[in-house]
Order: structure tokens, then sequence, then C-alpha cells
């Protein structure tokens, strides 16, 4: 039995392959016979039984075909595709470097590509946006100041939708002070300062008081904001507000008692010089141009707090009876010319 056995493995072998494997290998079929050492008819007997039927044998070449073609079909490409299982099978377990890199090269040529798109896209967003940029055209020093124009007068609470010209008569000590004229240029440019500098300004002898609380005859100025009424003096001087030329009958009322109080009137007559004022007094000077200021003129205190009268701006080289008087006749003069009642000017004093 042990000398037979080799003999039946070979047997079993060359019945399962058939003929194929002896003309795949080359060697004649007789060859192989020749070689393998004989075996007792008894030994071939029993052990025949083991060897595949014909049936079986046919059934196993034709799967081996189906096998075969399908792996002709399958490309090349295929090797280069087998599972990393396989792979690792060949390599005791361990994916080599070339398995990884395959796995992994999909998702690399994806990310690159994503990669690809979004630099793209980047870029066409920054070429659109300079375009955008050289396209739009660009904003003068003038407007892009226009949101930061402030719309009051500087130093002020007077608007410019209420006012466009506005002075500013501020007490700095005693009965002096400083003098600025502004006048409203639009939104673009807003306020300019349009006086010339080094003016003076002289107050009521006994300074400046909030005009709610100022009295008739305490000799000082009313702080506060006003308009004008009127213009007057030696001459017209080219001024738009109404404007009277001062003579002998000229007075201002300051009796509170009078239906006039706080008017200008004509009167040839003999008036009370310690309540009224004799304009024609005072022509060759300090009024040789005036503008009359709103203050108690349309809703009139005649005693107490917030009463006055004859409250002028004129020209002043030292302290008033109350009025606002500037030490520059030419700055006085270029003030009446300025003036405009379209542009309802205001003056602000501060004290």
């Amino acid at each position: 039995m042990r000398k037979a056995f080799p003999t039946l493995v070979a047997v079993i072998a060359v019945a399962a392959t058939g003929c194929t494997h002896q003309q795949q290998s080359g060697v004649p079929a007789g060859t192989v016979a020749s070689s393998l050492p004989s075996a007792s008819p008894s030994t071939l007997a029993r052990h025949r039984s083991l060897s595949p039927s014909p049936s079986a044998s046919s059934s196993l070449a034709t799967s081996a075909g189906k096998v075969g073609a399908a792996a002709a079909v399958t490309p090349r490409a295929s090797e280069h595709g087998r599972s990393v299982s396989e792979r690792q099978a060949g390599m005791g377990g361990r994916p080599s470097a070339s398995s990884r890199h395959d796995v992994a090269a999909p998702d690399r040529v994806r990310a690159t590509s994503h990669a690809v798109a979004v630099h793209r896209a980047r870029s066409s967003s920054l070429s659109q946006a300079s375009e955008s940029r050289r396209a739009r055209p660009r904003r003068s020093a003038t407007h892009a100041a226009t949101s930061t124009v402030s719309v009051y007068a500087p130093g002020t609470g007077v608007s410019a939708r209420t006012s466009q010209q506005v002075m500013v008569a501020d007490r700095t000590s005693g009965s002096r002070g400083t003098w600025i004229r502004y006048e409203w240029e639009g939104p673009s440019r807003g306020w300019r300062q349009v006086s010339v500098g080094g003016v003076t300004v002289h107050f009521g002898k006994h300074g400046v008081r909030p005009g709610s609380r100022r009295v008739e005859g305490d000799m000082t100025t009313p702080s506060g904001t006003y308009g004008f009424v009127m213009a007057f003096g030696s001459g017209d001087p080219g001024t738009k507000l109404p404007y009277r030329r001062i003579n002998a009958c000229s007075w201002w009322i300051g009796d509170p008692a009078a239906s006039d109080y706080n008017r200008w009137r004509q009167d040839c007559g003999s008036l009370s010089r310690s309540k009224n004022e004799h304009l024609a007094d005072y022509v060759g000077k300090q009024y040789i141009q005036a503008a009359a200021l709103d203050f108690n003129y349309y809703s009139r205190v005649r005693h107490g707090a917030g009463s006055g009268s004859a409250i002028f701006l004129h020209y002043a080289t030292s302290y008033t009876a109350g009025c606002v008087g500037l030490d520059s006749l030419s700055e006085l003069t270029h003030t009446l010319r300025w003036l405009d009642p379209a542009k309802n000017p205001r003056i602000v004093i501060r004290g």
C-alpha cells in the first residue's frame, strides 16, 4: 500500500487535469504513463472510485473555461484594482505603499479638482471685484465728507434747516468777546466762515445776561439767538434788509408805557431822552450803520424779566448800554451787505 500510494496520487492528478495539463506542459501522455511506477490491478480498482467521473471532469473544465473567459474580458487594470485584502494577504497582512497610494488616488483626484475649482471661483470673484472698483467713480473728498458734515453752525444749536447765515458773538471776559460769521454752502461743503479775523465785539457795560432774565435799563446784553428786524444809519450800504435813513426826527421808543414801545418812531417833537433814544445823536459814530435785533420785538415784555428795548448791532470801540458793538466798521458794513432775509440770518450771543 505504501508503494502504491504515490502511484495513486499521480493517477488522480492526471485524471483531474486530463489532457489539458499534458498538452500545456508539452510532455506526451505515453511518457507520463511510462514514467509512473506500476500498480497492482487490485490497488487500481480500489482507488479508481476516487477519480472524478467524466461528467464531473467535464463540469470542472466548463467552469474553468468560464473563469478564464471572464479573466480575458476584464481589463489589465483589474490587476491593479485587486482588493486590499488580497494584497494584504500576499504581504503578510500589511498593505504596501503602492497599495495605499492606489486606494487613496481617487480621493486625491477629487480633492485636487475641488481645490482647483475653489481657486478658480475665488480668482473670478477677485477679478470681478477689481473690475467693479475700477468702474466705480472715485468719491471726491467733498463727497466723502458729506456724511460727517454737521447741519449746525459751529458752536451753536442753529440748524441749516432754519438759517443759512449765522453770526456768533462770544463773550470771553468782561464786556469783550469774539466775532465770527458763518454761511451754509450746502450738504457737500457745510458751514464756511466768511468773516475776517481779529474783530473784537463789545457787550453791555455789565456784561451778558440771559434774555429771559434781562431787565430794561440794566446795561446788559441779552444772550440767546435772535433775528433782525431792519437796518438803519446814515445811508444804505447795499443791504437786503429793510433800511431806514436817520434824520433829526428819528427816535427809538424805550418808554414801556408807550404804545410803540421798542419801535422806530419819526417824531419831530420833543420826547424824553431818558426813556427814548434820539438816533440822530449817534448817527455820526455808533449808528453810522446799524441793524435792530428782534429781542423783545414781537411779543413785548414791558416790565421785569425779559424786558428791554433798542438792542442793536452797531459800531463800538468800548462797552455799550446793552447792544452788540463791532470795533471794525468795515466788518460791520460787510455784515449788513451780506445779510439776506431769504436765508433767515441769526445772531447767537453767548455769555
